[in-house]
């Protein structure tokens, strides 16, 4: 049976039931197939629907007051929770960049130690000299030094015209 037939069934099915009201000593006359209200009874009806309705949006309020505070709860919980793997994974990065910046380091003094050995040997350092304790490097390094300084005042005259 379809929904129709099945609906077109329940309305005649009422219908006769709502006939026979006033003949088996419903709250009409006898014999009134008629549904009768009173006024009275309309206005207590329309009263009670007034204050439901008139009530329904103060609740609703209350129920969208409750459903943000709750939804902020729930938003700030995922927050600190994000923030603490966030903090975690900042943390590793900072590790990371930290050991990746003293390794770049090393390798730039590695270099310019290098660098420096290469001048002081092309200057005429030996091997021997570089290789010194550092007191005895110093003391040599210092009349080094001094040469190579008068050196380059030498140089720089020669180029100014002096």
């Amino acid at each position: 049976m379809s929904f129709d037939e099945e609906w077109g069934a329940l309305k005649a099915a009422a219908a006769m039931r709502l006939n026979q009201v006033g003949a088996s000593g419903g709250s009409g006359p006898k014999g009134s197939a008629d549904y009768v209200v009173n006024d009275d009874e309309l206005g207590g009806i329309g009263s009670a629907a007034f204050k439901l309705f008139n009530g329904l949006e103060p609740t609703g309020k209350h129920a969208k007051a409750a459903s943000e505070t709750a939804g902020d709860a729930i938003q700030r919980s995922v927050d600190w929770g994000l923030s603490d793997g966030l903090n975690e994974d900042n943390s590793k990065v900072d590790s990371e960049t930290r050991d990746k910046r003293i390794k770049h380091y090393e390798d730039g003094q590695g270099q310019l130690n290098g660098m420096m050995r290469g001048v002081a040997i092309k200057r005429g350092l030996t091997e021997d000299e570089l290789d010194a304790s550092p007191g005895e490097f110093e003391n040599h390094l210092q009349e080094k030094a001094k040469e190579w300084y008068l050196t380059g005042l030498a140089e720089a005259k020669k180029l100014t015209g002096e």
